[in-house]
């Protein structure tokens, strides 16, 4: 059985070098994740390609320390387990630190919120991560505070049973005076 998963986690490093060309700077990383996420029942080859995945989306996850990719990987993980791809779970971090400006830890933390939220208020995660993405370009202009804003936006949406973009769009209208006397005008009509 040894020898077995010995094979098993060098297929998985070979895979992980092919996919991602890092033959060496990734090596403990699917030994690491393996060790924090057991729980989970994942493979080697299942967390071979969590990396894979988070570490081909997220523009800045080699430059982290191998701590820092243990953290990513583990959320990267759990979310697998929810629905979300690996690959999904590093544009959300990219677009976190990239786009708002968060440090790699508020982004996990962001990240994270979005599953509390979504049980709160009756979402799945995955629809969570996938409405933030869609609009995290319009929420990027907010900086840090845009996951605060999204929040706000997700709760009022969903108690109202309305998309979230729906939500955002006439939240954007009264943005404006113009905007707002329009909508008024259209919902006295």
């Amino acid at each position: 059985q040894i020898i077995q998963m010995a094979h098993s986690l060098d297929a998985a490093n070979v895979a992980l070098a092919q996919a991602t060309g890092y033959t060496e700077a990734f090596s403990g990383d699917i030994t690491a994740l393996a060790g924090e996420t057991h729980g989970l029942g994942m493979t080697l080859e299942e967390l071979g390609s969590t990396v894979s995945g988070v570490g081909s989306s997220m523009t800045l996850f080699a430059t982290y320390s191998g701590t820092a990719r243990l953290e990513i990987g583990v959320l990267a993980a759990e979310f697998s387990k929810m629905g979300i791809e690996a690959g999904e779970t590093g544009l959300l971090l990219d677009g976190l630190t990239r786009g708002m400006n968060m440090t790699r830890g508020a982004a996990v933390r962001a990240a994270k919120d979005f599953d509390r939220l979504g049980q709160q208020i009756g979402l799945p995660t995955s629809q969570m991560v996938k409405d933030f993405q869609t609009l995290q370009p319009q929420l990027a202009r907010y900086g840090d505070e845009g996951t605060k804003v999204f929040k706000k936006l997700a709760t009022q949406a969903r108690a109202l049973g309305m998309e979230l973009q729906e939500a955002f769009n006439i939240a954007e209208a009264f943005d404006t005076f113009q905007g707002a006397a329009d909508l008024a005008g259209k919902l006295n009509a």
